[in-house]
């Protein structure tokens, strides 16, 4: 279902938009008015964990909105979206790929988190199999829906506890994720990047580099979007408190809080993992609701500082939320909170 965004409040139904006064000046926060998705069955086994989207150059319709997850036997799964709601095709990468790291006890490893960079689509996650982060290009097959798979870069001198969240930033892929343990502290994030020929080693992101005695760590997969010449990055607390965790990078490379010493809003709550974009000059964060409703929450903020909340009570989440910008509206991508299907939505802007 195609709906709207508006930067005004609504007289009726949700909360599309609300005014808020930063410094003096007001500014937008952003729902996207999500209303009605549409369950998808997909034309394979559907795991139960996170779903991740971005628009992307494919061999039939030119562009569509390539979303990525895991399937039967923890493989790699895709669907195609050219009209970045409907799939025109579902399916498996290919048994070719390593499997995804979705045993337990590291189900949060789940997702496989897909990007463009340089017009090349990339995927990543966790490897079954040693759980180091693996690196898959897919490349467009002229005149066809799908996919070509091909295993591009594997580190496994980490073990990845969390999905890796992915941005594009000063010419950069840029790859953050939870680690095994650095100095003691589980999941604490590595990060690793990609200029376009060299990729770097796995390395300690160092977000507390301006407190040597503070490691940032979350259990769940970083949201990282990038807002006015500024990299964000959102996550959840390492612990059962689950609070907002916000975090700001002027280079990719430097990563400083953006409230308090340690980065941390406890009047927010995260579900688990999340993904983010930015609308204008807004950020929009999508992620589960922290309890056993497992609503759709987003986050709206014009500047990594102040953010507000929205429940969409009538769409239920599974696991992490995939929303990416697509020929200028905002899609909508999850599994269901039954385990079984795809659902989709989108909201023009």
């Amino acid at each position: 279902m195609k709906t709207s965004i508006r930067n005004i409040p609504a007289k009726l139904g949700l909360l599309f938009g609300a005014l808020v006064l930063i410094s003096g000046v007001a500014a937008a926060q952003i729902f996207p008015a999500f209303a009605s998705p549409a369950d998808v069955q997909s034309s394979v086994p559907f795991v139960n964990y996170g779903v991740s989207a971005v628009q992307a150059p494919n061999g039939l319709y030119s562009t569509a909105l390539l979303a990525t997850y895991t399937i039967q036997d923890n493989l790699l799964g895709y669907s195609v979206m050219p009209d970045g709601l409907t799939p025109a095709y579902s399916g498996g990468a290919g048994s070719g790929l390593p499997n995804i790291d979705c045993d337990a006890p590291t189900p949060s490893t789940c997702a496989a988190t897909v990007t463009v960079f340089n017009g090349v689509i990339y995927i990543a996650y966790a490897d079954a199999s040693t759980r180091g982060l693996d690196i898959v290009t897919a490349t467009p097959v002229s005149g066809n829906v799908g996919y070509q798979f091909q295993l591009v870069q594997q580190f496994n001198s980490v073990q990845l506890t969390t999905s890796p969240g992915v941005a594009v930033f000063n010419n950069q892929l840029i790859y953050i994720y939870g680690t095994s343990s650095v100095s003691g502290i589980n999941n604490a994030f590595f990060e690793t990047t990609f200029d376009g020929t060299n990729w770097t080693q796995p390395s300690d992101a160092n977000l507390g580099a301006n407190n040597p005695n503070l490691r940032i760590a979350s259990a769940s997969q970083p949201a990282l979007a990038v807002l006015n010449g500024t990299l964000h990055m959102c996550t959840q607390q390492n612990n059962s408190s689950h609070n907002l965790f916000l975090y700001y990078s002027p280079d990719g490379v430097t990563w400083y809080p953006s409230v308090g010493q340690y980065g941390e809003d406890s009047s927010l709550q995260v579900g688990g993992g999340a993904t983010m974009v930015a609308i204008g000059n807004t950020l929009v964060l999508a992620n589960q609701q922290n309890n056993s409703n497992h609503a759709l929450f987003i986050f709206s903020s014009t500047d990594g500082v102040n953010w507000t909340a929205q429940e969409y009570s009538g769409i239920k989440v599974g696991a992490t939320p995939a929303i990416a910008l697509f020929n200028g509206d905002v899609s909508l991508a999850f599994q269901t909170n039954n385990a079984t299907t795809l659902s989709t939505d989108i909201a023009a802007q």
